[in-house]
């Protein structure tokens, strides 16, 4: 497992080292005795974060399970203050539906005292987990990719340690499922069931590059390889967590530890019924779709170098990311979504059918109910063809409402712009542009998209500044919806 080595080569790969943890993690990936007072100062900070939601729970198990990485050896007082996070952590957190949360609470048993619990992962057909399995959250029967890529990890993790080929095979699954997330370059299709408001574009990438440099000699496959390649040039600034974890792998070596059984291979699923999802591939172009989803994109699409981000229906303002997406979860069977249709082949594949959108206002949001969306009235008809490398896109929206007007957008990360008889528009402009809709071609490099629509309608292309804003994307191109029924077309070629 020697590519576990360019995962702390110093503190270089550890962004400014600035903050406590990032201080102490350097110095134990250095060799060096991590002080008792760095310590307490980040268990005092791991004691003052708030259990509100699940995503607090997990930040905190994050930061809990950092620690105990560091913690080499018994200390009295230290132990005390773990004790108590550990407690903290039991009676404040969330349900063990919540399987990433109730995975880090057997992981943080085991690292702390060694005690082996049983653990059992709930997936999906295909090996996916839902963020929540049961009925807290119906927002959260979706798989979260991130999370979905760290529950890898903790299951890899003890199911070596324990000898536990269960484990294994459920870290495995889950690997398969992260793979799917991932084009024919070994880029990732970065608005997959990720609400804009927690998309953080370094934190993905490390995850998953971590999650395929094990996997990668646990089990055989060539798509590990080109995705493992294509991610070992994007390590810059790799968060602490992620470089203990990877420690924490390269010690089980070092310690001789009975390595797991490599297996054969992974399989690659290019559909997923019981999640709505397609993946399909022909040539320079790659495509994913999913209608389940909440306060989440229909699908994103990479042609040659220009890469829509994510795709779908969007409420005013335009500027609001709680206004866009639909709103359909997964009951974790494919009985689920039944209702589409779902074709996959060599040079042909199609995704149809109907998905409820959000609801047009973003006042629904509350921690105390743990919610993020409310289901919409709106539903939306869409039926997405892919032909050798031409993607044609067909909606149509089930009514109009003049006082929330419903928009059909695409986030697209490129170069620059150019709309046909208006000019050139480039990313982090001031200038946006709103006129008929129009033929436009995004480039980067010499690599060109365009996008055409074929129907008399409005238009809209909004300069943005990428990052870890809107998928990464460049631009905004909507196009407001103002017929019930009505069918909008697009190629994309």
């Amino acid at each position: 497992m020697s590519g576990l080595v360019t995962f702390f080569k110093g503190r270089q790969d550890l962004g400014s080292g600035s903050d406590l943890l990032d201080q102490a993690s350097n110095a134990f990936l250095k060799g060096e005795e991590v002080g008792g007072i760095l310590l307490f100062s980040i268990i005092e900070e791991c004691k003052a974060l708030p259990l509100e939601s699940p995503e607090d729970c997990l930040d905190f198990y994050r930061l809990l399970i950092s620690i105990l990485f560091m913690r080499e050896e018994e200390n009295q007082r230290i132990d005390n203050q773990i004790e108590g996070l550990i407690r903290k952590g039991k009676t404040e957190g969330f349900w063990k539906s919540f399987q990433l949360e109730e995975g880090y609470r057997i992981f943080v048993d085991y690292l702390y005292e060694g005690r082996r619990q049983p653990f059992k992962v709930k997936q999906l057909e295909k090996g996916a987990v839902l963020q929540e399995n049961e009925m807290h959250a119906l927002e959260r029967h979706i798989p979260h990719p991130k999370e979905n890529a760290e529950l890898a990890l903790v299951c890899l993790y003890l199911g070596w340690v324990w000898q536990d080929d269960e484990l294994v095979q459920s870290g495995l699954k889950l690997t398969e499922f992260c793979l799917s997330l991932y084009d024919h370059d070994g880029e990732l299709f970065q608005g997959m069931w990720v609400r804009e408001s927690e998309y953080r574009v370094k934190e993905n990438t490390h995850t998953f590059s971590l999650l395929f440099t094990i996997a990668s000699h646990v089990a055989l496959s060539s798509k590990i390889q080109v995705v493992s390649e294509a991610l070992s040039e994007k390590r810059e600034g790799m968060q602490a967590f992620v470089v203990l974890f990877a420690k924490a792998f390269q010690k089980l070596l070092e310690d001789e530890e009975s390595f797991p059984k490599v297996h054969e291979g992974l399989t690659l699923y290019d559909h997923d019924q019981s999640l709505g999802f397609l993946r399909y591939h022909y040539g320079s172009l790659s495509f994913a779709c999913a209608a389940s989803g909440v306060n989440t994109g229909l699908g994103v699409i990479h042609k040659k170098g220009v890469h829509i981000t994510s795709f779908g229906p969007h409420y005013a303002p335009l500027a609001d990311s709680n206004c866009y997406g639909i709103f359909r979860p997964s009951n974790g069977s494919r009985d689920g979504f039944k209702d589409l249709t779902i074709e996959s082949g060599d040079e042909k594949a199609r995704f149809k059918g109907w998905a409820r959108v959000v609801a047009p206002v973003a006042s629904h949001v509350s921690k105390q109910s743990y919610s993020f969306a409310e289901r919409g009235r709106q539903w939306l008809f869409f039926d997405v063809l892919g032909e050798k490398d031409t993607v044609n896109l067909t909606i149509r929206q089930s009514q109009f409402d003049e006082t929330a007007p419903l928009h059909f957008v695409f986030f697209v990360s490129a170069d620059k712009g150019m709309i046909e008889g208006e000019g050139e528009i480039l990313p982090k402009a001031l200038e946006r542009f709103q006129g008929r809709s129009n033929k436009i071609i995004f480039s980067r490099g010499k690599e060109v998209v365009t996008i055409t629509p074929n129907f008399e309608g409005a238009m809209e292309v909004i300069p943005l500044a990428g990052g870890d804003h809107f998928w990464s994307a460049d631009f905004l191109l909507a196009f407001p919806l103002m017929e019930k029924m009505s069918a909008y077309r697009w190629n994309i070629e």
